[in-house]
C-alpha cells in the first residue's frame, strides 16, 4: 500500500523532484561555461606568455643591431631587457591567476546561492504539502459533521420553500373571484 493517504502527496513529491532535476539540469550549462571559460583563459595566458617571448625577441634584435651599428658592446642592456619582461611574465601568471581564483570564488558564491534557493523551495513545498494534508484530514474529520450539517440545512431550506409555495397558493385562490356567482 503506497505510504500516502490523499494524492496529494504524490503531486507534491513530484513537484519537489522536478525541482531537484531543475535544479541538476541548470548545472550542465554552468559547468559547460565553466570548462569553456578555464579553456579561454589558458589560452589567452598562452597567447599571452607568446607576445612577451615576441617581444622579448624583438627588443634582443634591436638591441643587437644596435650594437652592430655603432660598434659598442652589450652594456648590461641584454640582462635588464630579460629582468624586465620576466617580471612582466611573472605579473601576467598572477594576473591569470587572480582572474582563476575570482572566477572560481563567483562560481561557488552562485552555486551556493543556487543551492540555498533550491532548499528554501523544497522546505516551502514541504510546508504547504503538510498544511494543505493537515486541513484535508481535518475536513475529513469532519465529514460527517459537515455532510449532517449540510443536509439539516437543505431540509431547513426546502420546507421554507414548500410553506411560501402554500401561501403563495392560499393568496392566489383568495383573491381571484369565484365564477358563476354574482353579487
Amino acid at each position: 500500500m503506497s505510504e500516502y493517504q490523499t494524492p496529494i502527496g504524490p503531486l507534491f513529491e513530484l513537484q519537489r523532484e522536478t525541482l531537484k532535476r531543475g535544479a541538476d539540469l541548470l548545472e550542465l550549462p554552468r559547468s559547460v561555461h565553466s570548462e569553456v571559460t578555464a579553456e579561454g583563459l589558458s589560452a589567452s595566458e598562452e597567447a599571452g606568455r607568446q607576445l612577451l617571448e615576441l617581444g622579448r625577441g624583438s627588443v634582443h634584435r634591436s638591441l643587437a643591431v644596435a650594437e652592430c651599428v655603432q660598434g659598442s658592446t652589450d652594456n648590461g642592456l641584454h640582462g635588464t631587457v630579460d629582468t624586465v619582461f620576466d617580471g612582466l611574465r611573472e605579473q601576467q601568471g598572477e594576473l591569470y591567476t587572480a582572474v582563476e581564483q575570482s572566477h572560481e570564488r563567483t562560481e561557488r558564491a552562485a552555486m551556493t546561492r543556487g543551492a540555498e534557493q533550491l532548499t528554501i523551495a523544497l522546505d516551502l513545498n514541504r510546508t504547504l504539502e503538510a498544511q494543505l494534508v493537515g486541513g484535508l484530514e481535518e475536513l475529513d474529520g469532519r465529514g460527517g459533521d459537515v455532510a449532517a450539517e449540510l443536509t439539516e440545512r437543505i431540509e431547513a431550506l426546502g420546507k421554507h420553500l414548500d410553506g411560501g409555495r402554500r401561501r403563495d397558493r392560499d393568496q392566489e385562490t383568495r383573491r381571484r373571484p369565484v365564477r358563476g356567482k354574482r353579487d
